[in-house]
């Protein structure tokens, strides 16, 4: 990247700084706690920050009481800023803005944001308010060298992580409101994460047909103990990430048949799925090992029904180019190479993978999720790691978006 971009980017996020802290401080004191899943007063108040502190224009996309009323939430609100530099692909910046409640175990309140030692403290800071405030001011300093600039980059907020995300970026994609070229979601300031594990939820049913209630029994107890011994069963390794668990057995539940003999048995499954694992494969290999559990045993058959996919996220085509614009750009701020890694926990990057647009995660975050107790009592976040990976996404971006390189460009 030219020197004379990267100043100017400098700049305008060293005089930045202070309000970019001050609107994290805001997300973080202003309560999105989901569950209760009154989401929409958030995304109200974020609107005016974002354009008080920022300059940017947030467009609010109201979910209707009938899609969110059936996920438990109360009110919903996805927010879109969107800012067009020239003719050029679309890059997608998306944070979500709800937290998991806040629990016991906190030294302190966990919505003051307190600064102490040049960490700030609260719920959320990390995962993923730190990484939202990172995004804006991105764009904001991107926008001091927009002359230099082509394509377009846009910020999701969303506000359904914790109850599975699909009434944000799916909804925001579906109704035609977005179709970003790439996406960038939250994570650390120091690894690229291109890979993270899947779920598949299912129901797995044990049917009496004419078995009597001692053969329904030992049916469903040989489905069980299958399912136990693949709870041990390793799942493809992939390097730098801990394997999924293999299988999970939630509630059972029975229907009784004629004479009172148990008609239906309906187990809950849960299958981890590898970053690199098909789930169609991972579903019908399960199938047919259940299915031998059961076979020959007269009148008793094991289905298997799908009640929602979450699938593993894993390098796109287009997933490479971003992936070095982001790597040069960390190799230029930090001093250092970062790694291309793959983590354990899910993120919404897979709603926009599952569409086929090319998705990573990156923003400002600890070398390891423990460092910061990200989630749980005590969550922090290093203002340090917020300065740095602010400026390597701008930086990166601005390597991407330039209108004399091509995107993507090595």
């Amino acid at each position: 990247m030219d020197d004379a971009i990267r100043q100017r980017i400098r700049k305008t996020l060293v005089a930045r700084r202070a309000d970019q802290f001050r609107l994290l401080g805001l997300m973080v004191r202003q309560k999105s706690e989901n569950p209760p899943g009154d989401l929409a007063p958030h995304a109200v108040k974020t609107a005016e920050w974002l354009k008080k502190l920022a300059g940017l224009t947030a467009v609010r996309h109201s979910v209707p009481d009938e899609e969110i009323h059936p996920h438990g939430l109360k009110s919903l609100a996805n927010l879109v800023i969107s800012h067009e530099f020239g003719p050029g692909p679309t890059v997608a910046l998306q944070a979500h803005g709800d937290t998991a409640p806040a629990g016991p175990g906190w030294a302190g309140d966990p919505f003051a944001a307190e600064i102490r030692d040049g960490v700030m403290h609260g719920l959320g800071v990390v995962e993923a308010k730190g990484s939202l405030a990172a995004y804006v001011f991105a764009l904001v300093a991107l926008k001091s060298v927009a002359s230099e600039l082509g394509g377009a980059v846009e910020i999701h907020i969303t506000y359904d992580h914790e109850t599975g995300g699909a009434l944000g970026a799916p909804w925001l994609i579906e109704n035609g409101v977005t179709n970003p070229d790439y996406v960038i979601c939250p994570g650390g300031t120091w690894s690229i994460v291109t890979r993270h594990h899947g779920a598949l939820r299912l129901a797995v049913e044990v049917r009496s047909q004419s078995a009597g209630a001692a053969e329904a029994g030992q049916a469903t107890a040989r489905v069980l103990d299958t399912l136990y011994s693949l709870r041990a069963a390793k799942t493809p390794a992939v390097e730098g990430v801990e394997p999924p668990p293999g299988i999970s057995v939630g509630g059972i539940h029975g229907e009784s048949g004629k004479d009172a003999t148990p008609g239906v048995v309906t187990i809950g499954v849960t299958r981890g799925l590898a970053p690199d694992e098909d789930p169609a494969k991972a579903e019908q290999g399960l199938a047919l090992q259940l299915g031998k559990a059961v076979a020959g045993m007269p009148g008793v058959v094991c289905r298997i029904r799908r009640l929602e996919l979450t699938p593993p996220l894993k390098p796109a085509p287009g997933t490479e180019s971003l992936v070095a614009a982001l790597a040069r750009a960390a190799g230029t701020v930090l001093g250092r190479e970062i790694p291309e890694a793959a983590r354990s926990t899910v993120s919404d990057a897979r709603h926009y993978a599952a569409v086929g647009i090319p998705a990573v995660l990156y923003g400002a975050g600890p070398r390891a999720a423990e460092d910061a107790h990200v989630g749980g009592p005590d969550e922090n976040l290093v203002l340090d790691d917020l300065r740095q990976g602010t400026e390597v996404i701008a930086c990166a971006l601005a390597d991407f978006l330039n209108r004399r390189v091509p995107a993507g460009a090595k």
